[in-house]
């Protein structure tokens, strides 16, 4: 569930969730280079992520 800050800034009605999206992108040494959060209104998104290895 979103927090209060969350709702306000998405314009959430009550009990809407949220889905989070934590990516972080490692170097050849394996040390963070990126770090990628998304917060998205759970009733107005379908994820759909492929990554190639």
């Amino acid at each position: 569930m979103p927090t209060a800050e969350e709702a306000r800034a998405l314009h959430l009605g009550p009990a809407t969730p949220v889905g989070r999206l934590l990516r972080t992108t490692l170097d050849q040494n394996d040390l963070p280079v990126e770090v990628y959060q998304v917060i998205l209104p759970g009733d107005r998104h379908v994820l759909l992520y492929e990554v190639e290895a």
